[in-house]
Protein backbone atom coordinates (compact mmCIF):
# COMPACT_ATOMS: atom_id res chain seq x y z
CA UNK A 1 0.00 0.00 0.00
CA UNK A 2 1.38 3.25 -1.03
CA UNK A 3 1.54 6.37 1.41
CA UNK A 4 -0.02 9.47 -0.47
CA UNK A 5 1.47 12.62 0.72
CA UNK A 6 -1.40 15.59 1.75
CA UNK A 7 -0.51 18.38 -0.13
CA UNK A 8 -2.04 21.96 -0.65
CA UNK A 9 -2.90 21.95 -4.32
CA UNK A 10 -5.15 24.87 -4.58
CA UNK A 11 -4.11 27.68 -6.15
CA UNK A 12 -6.56 31.29 -6.11
CA UNK A 13 -6.11 33.45 -9.04
CA UNK A 14 -8.69 35.81 -8.02
CA UNK A 15 -7.69 39.78 -8.32
CA UNK A 16 -8.92 42.12 -6.05
CA UNK A 17 -10.50 44.47 -8.60
CA UNK A 18 -11.20 48.39 -7.65
CA UNK A 19 -15.07 47.58 -8.06
CA UNK A 20 -15.02 45.09 -5.55
CA UNK A 21 -12.61 46.98 -3.40
CA UNK A 22 -14.75 50.25 -3.65
CA UNK A 23 -18.01 48.45 -2.98
CA UNK A 24 -16.11 46.59 0.37
CA UNK A 25 -15.10 49.99 1.16
CA UNK A 26 -18.79 51.37 1.29
CA UNK A 27 -20.05 49.46 3.53
CA UNK A 28 -17.47 49.52 6.07
CA UNK A 29 -16.88 52.68 5.64
CA UNK A 30 -17.92 55.47 8.59
CA UNK A 31 -19.91 58.25 7.76
CA UNK A 32 -18.86 60.89 10.14
CA UNK A 33 -15.19 60.64 9.89
CA UNK A 34 -14.80 64.01 10.52
CA UNK A 35 -11.84 65.51 12.41
CA UNK A 36 -11.88 67.36 15.65
CA UNK A 37 -12.35 71.19 15.23
CA UNK A 38 -11.15 73.86 17.23
CA UNK A 39 -13.00 77.29 18.41
CA UNK A 40 -13.21 79.02 14.72
CA UNK A 41 -11.55 76.69 12.37
CA UNK A 42 -13.20 75.93 9.41
CA UNK A 43 -13.59 72.82 7.17
CA UNK A 44 -12.56 74.35 3.51
CA UNK A 45 -12.19 70.61 1.20
CA UNK A 46 -13.20 67.31 2.14
CA UNK A 47 -12.26 63.70 0.22
CA UNK A 48 -13.75 60.34 1.32
CA UNK A 49 -12.09 56.78 0.33
CA UNK A 50 -8.94 58.35 0.87
CA UNK A 51 -6.15 55.80 1.48
CA UNK A 52 -2.82 57.23 2.91
CA UNK A 53 0.37 54.79 2.81
CA UNK A 54 3.03 54.41 5.28
CA UNK A 55 5.80 56.33 4.91
CA UNK A 56 8.63 53.52 3.69
CA UNK A 57 5.95 51.16 1.98
CA UNK A 58 5.73 50.48 -1.85
CA UNK A 59 1.90 52.21 -1.51
CA UNK A 60 0.43 48.31 -2.07
CA UNK A 61 -1.59 48.87 1.48
CA UNK A 62 -2.78 51.86 3.12
CA UNK A 63 -5.46 53.22 5.59
CA UNK A 64 -8.99 54.10 4.27
CA UNK A 65 -10.12 57.19 5.75
CA UNK A 66 -11.92 61.05 5.08
CA UNK A 67 -8.82 63.63 3.72
CA UNK A 68 -9.65 67.02 5.60
CA UNK A 69 -8.48 70.40 4.98
CA UNK A 70 -9.43 73.33 7.59
CA UNK A 71 -7.75 76.70 7.50
CA UNK A 72 -5.52 75.07 10.59
CA UNK A 73 -4.75 72.08 9.56
CA UNK A 74 -4.57 68.53 6.64
CA UNK A 75 -6.30 65.77 8.75
CA UNK A 76 -6.65 62.50 8.05
CA UNK A 77 -9.08 60.41 10.03
CA UNK A 78 -10.01 56.37 10.34
CA UNK A 79 -12.99 54.19 12.17
CA UNK A 80 -10.41 53.06 14.36
CA UNK A 81 -8.63 57.07 14.80
CA UNK A 82 -12.57 58.27 15.40
CA UNK A 83 -13.35 55.67 18.36
CA UNK A 84 -10.19 56.27 20.19
CA UNK A 85 -11.39 60.30 20.04
CA UNK A 86 -14.58 58.69 21.05
CA UNK A 87 -13.17 57.46 24.32
CA UNK A 88 -10.71 60.11 25.14
CA UNK A 89 -9.39 63.14 23.85
CA UNK A 90 -7.02 65.79 25.47
CA UNK A 91 -8.04 69.29 25.37
CA UNK A 92 -4.88 70.89 24.67
CA UNK A 93 -3.72 68.06 22.04
CA UNK A 94 -4.57 70.22 19.18
CA UNK A 95 -2.98 67.64 16.54
CA UNK A 96 -3.48 64.52 16.33
CA UNK A 97 -1.63 61.62 14.92
CA UNK A 98 -2.35 61.80 11.65
CA UNK A 99 -2.60 65.76 11.18
CA UNK A 100 -0.26 68.27 9.93
CA UNK A 101 -0.37 71.94 10.88
CA UNK A 102 -0.78 74.08 7.16
CA UNK A 103 2.11 75.55 8.55
CA UNK A 104 4.35 72.91 8.68
CA UNK A 105 4.02 72.15 5.00
CA UNK A 106 7.08 72.29 3.21
CA UNK A 107 6.43 70.99 -0.70
CA UNK A 108 3.47 69.25 -2.75
CA UNK A 109 3.44 66.49 -5.59
CA UNK A 110 1.50 64.98 -7.61
CA UNK A 111 1.47 61.30 -7.41
CA UNK A 112 0.28 59.51 -10.57
CA UNK A 113 2.66 58.00 -13.44
CA UNK A 114 5.36 60.82 -13.05
CA UNK A 115 6.05 62.61 -9.61
CA UNK A 116 5.35 66.41 -10.25
CA UNK A 117 6.17 69.53 -7.81
CA UNK A 118 3.16 71.78 -7.38
CA UNK A 119 3.78 75.55 -7.12
CA UNK A 120 1.83 77.62 -4.43
CA UNK A 121 -0.91 79.61 -5.39
CA UNK A 122 -1.51 77.94 -8.71
CA UNK A 123 -4.66 75.85 -9.09
CA UNK A 124 -4.64 72.51 -11.04
CA UNK A 125 -7.12 72.11 -13.31
CA UNK A 126 -6.16 68.01 -13.93
CA UNK A 127 -7.28 64.86 -12.08
CA UNK A 128 -5.57 63.99 -9.05
CA UNK A 129 -4.87 60.32 -8.51
CA UNK A 130 -2.34 61.04 -5.33
CA UNK A 131 -0.55 63.42 -3.36
CA UNK A 132 2.67 63.41 -1.91
CA UNK A 133 3.26 66.01 1.28
CA UNK A 134 6.80 67.19 2.49
CA UNK A 135 6.63 68.87 5.97
CA UNK A 136 9.19 71.50 7.38
CA UNK A 137 10.23 68.63 9.89
CA UNK A 138 11.43 66.16 7.08
CA UNK A 139 7.93 64.43 7.41
CA UNK A 140 6.13 62.78 4.73
CA UNK A 141 2.63 61.83 4.22
CA UNK A 142 1.32 60.03 1.02
CA UNK A 143 -2.57 60.24 -0.15
CA UNK A 144 -4.18 58.41 -2.47
CA UNK A 145 -7.50 59.27 -4.02
CA UNK A 146 -8.53 56.28 -6.52
CA UNK A 147 -11.71 55.37 -4.73
CA UNK A 148 -12.47 58.70 -3.81
CA UNK A 149 -15.32 60.31 -5.93
CA UNK A 150 -14.45 62.48 -8.72
CA UNK A 151 -13.37 65.76 -8.38
CA UNK A 152 -12.23 65.01 -4.19
CA UNK A 153 -8.36 65.23 -5.13
CA UNK A 154 -8.22 67.85 -7.04
CA UNK A 155 -10.59 70.10 -4.83
CA UNK A 156 -8.50 69.47 -1.51
CA UNK A 157 -5.41 69.73 -3.35
CA UNK A 158 -6.01 73.30 -4.78
CA UNK A 159 -7.69 74.49 -1.16
CA UNK A 160 -4.26 73.23 0.13
CA UNK A 161 -2.17 75.45 -2.14
CA UNK A 162 -3.93 77.68 -1.84
CA UNK A 163 -4.09 77.76 2.73
CA UNK A 164 -1.06 76.26 3.32
CA UNK A 165 1.15 78.85 1.02
CA UNK A 166 -0.70 82.27 2.08
CA UNK A 167 1.20 85.35 0.91
CA UNK A 168 0.89 86.80 4.39
CA UNK A 169 1.36 85.27 7.64
CA UNK A 170 -1.18 87.58 9.26
CA UNK A 171 -3.64 85.21 7.10
CA UNK A 172 -2.85 82.20 9.19
CA UNK A 173 -5.05 80.86 11.92
CA UNK A 174 -2.70 81.58 14.89
CA UNK A 175 -3.29 84.88 14.11
CA UNK A 176 -7.00 85.79 14.08
CA UNK A 177 -8.16 83.02 16.71
CA UNK A 178 -5.56 83.39 19.31
CA UNK A 179 -6.59 83.86 23.16
CA UNK A 180 -7.74 87.12 23.83
CA UNK A 181 -5.42 89.54 25.34
CA UNK A 182 -6.49 91.40 28.20
CA UNK A 183 -4.07 94.24 29.26
CA UNK A 184 -3.60 94.87 33.01
CA UNK A 185 -4.95 98.18 34.75
CA UNK A 186 -1.52 98.31 36.58
CA UNK A 187 1.94 97.39 35.56
CA UNK A 188 4.24 95.12 37.26
CA UNK A 189 5.32 96.70 40.65
CA UNK A 190 9.13 96.90 40.91
CA UNK A 191 8.96 98.17 44.40
CA UNK A 192 11.34 101.44 44.04
CA UNK A 193 8.92 103.75 45.42
CA UNK A 194 7.29 104.30 48.60
CA UNK A 195 3.80 103.69 47.67
CA UNK A 196 4.08 100.46 45.78
CA UNK A 197 5.36 99.18 49.45
CA UNK A 198 2.83 100.69 51.32
CA UNK A 199 0.10 98.72 48.81
CA UNK A 200 1.73 95.89 49.14
CA UNK A 201 1.67 96.11 53.20
CA UNK A 202 -2.32 96.85 52.82
CA UNK A 203 -2.78 93.92 50.65
CA UNK A 204 -1.49 91.70 52.83
CA UNK A 205 -2.91 93.05 55.97
CA UNK A 206 0.61 93.65 57.68
CA UNK A 207 0.70 94.05 61.72
CA UNK A 208 3.68 95.25 63.32
CA UNK A 209 6.01 96.53 60.47
CA UNK A 210 6.38 99.77 59.22
CA UNK A 211 8.34 101.08 56.25
CA UNK A 212 11.26 103.17 56.38
CA UNK A 213 13.68 104.98 54.39
CA UNK A 214 16.86 104.45 56.35
CA UNK A 215 18.35 103.31 52.79
CA UNK A 216 18.28 106.18 51.06
CA UNK A 217 20.64 106.22 48.39
CA UNK A 218 21.91 103.45 49.18
CA UNK A 219 23.51 104.35 52.68
CA UNK A 220 23.30 101.11 54.26
CA UNK A 221 23.36 98.47 51.62
CA UNK A 222 24.00 98.50 47.79
CA UNK A 223 22.22 95.54 47.36
CA UNK A 224 18.73 96.07 49.06
CA UNK A 225 16.39 98.54 47.80
CA UNK A 226 15.92 101.98 49.10
CA UNK A 227 12.43 101.36 51.14
CA UNK A 228 12.60 99.20 53.66
CA UNK A 229 9.77 96.87 55.47
CA UNK A 230 11.48 96.94 59.34
CA UNK A 231 9.50 95.84 62.54
CA UNK A 232 7.71 98.86 63.89
CA UNK A 233 9.66 98.24 67.54
CA UNK A 234 12.96 98.88 65.60
CA UNK A 235 14.51 102.57 65.32
CA UNK A 236 16.38 103.64 62.12
CA UNK A 237 19.45 103.77 64.23
CA UNK A 238 19.11 100.35 65.83
CA UNK A 239 18.55 98.85 62.47
CA UNK A 240 21.76 100.56 61.10
CA UNK A 241 24.13 99.59 64.00
CA UNK A 242 22.43 96.42 63.79
CA UNK A 243 23.23 96.57 59.65
CA UNK A 244 27.16 96.30 60.59
CA UNK A 245 27.06 93.13 62.28
CA UNK A 246 25.67 91.00 58.81
CA UNK A 247 27.09 90.35 55.44
CA UNK A 248 26.78 93.52 52.58
CA UNK A 249 24.57 95.04 55.43
CA UNK A 250 22.19 92.73 54.68
CA UNK A 251 19.79 93.14 57.97
CA UNK A 252 16.73 91.40 58.36
CA UNK A 253 13.60 92.09 56.49
CA UNK A 254 10.52 91.88 55.61
CA UNK A 255 9.08 89.98 52.49
CA UNK A 256 5.70 89.14 53.02
CA UNK A 257 3.38 88.55 55.64
CA UNK A 258 -0.83 87.59 56.61
CA UNK A 259 -3.58 89.15 58.79
CA UNK A 260 -2.90 86.68 61.57
CA UNK A 261 0.61 87.61 61.97
CA UNK A 262 2.74 85.36 60.47
CA UNK A 263 5.44 86.64 57.97
CA UNK A 264 8.33 85.33 56.30
CA UNK A 265 11.74 87.53 56.79
CA UNK A 266 15.13 87.18 55.11
CA UNK A 267 18.49 88.34 55.75
CA UNK A 268 22.34 87.98 55.18
CA UNK A 269 24.75 85.95 57.70
CA UNK A 270 26.23 87.57 60.60
CA UNK A 271 29.82 88.07 60.10
CA UNK A 272 32.47 85.80 60.97
CA UNK A 273 33.58 87.84 63.60
CA UNK A 274 30.55 87.93 66.12
CA UNK A 275 30.94 85.98 68.71
CA UNK A 276 27.58 86.88 70.84
CA UNK A 277 25.06 85.41 68.88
Amino acid sequence: MNDKRMTNSFKSYVELDDESFSTSMEDSFCDNLSPRILPGEMVIAEANYVLMFAPVSQHKHGKSGTLTVTNFKLSFVTADDKQKEDMISQENLLLGENDVCLSNVDVLYLVGDKKKRLIPGKNISERVKGLHVVCKNMRTMTFSFKFSPVGHGKTLTNALLHHAFPRRHQLLYAYDFREPYYKCERDTSMFREAGEWGRELARTGCVGWRLTGVNHDFQLSNSLPQWLVVPSSVLDWQLSEAARHFRLGRAPLWCWSNAHGAALVRMADLLPTITDR
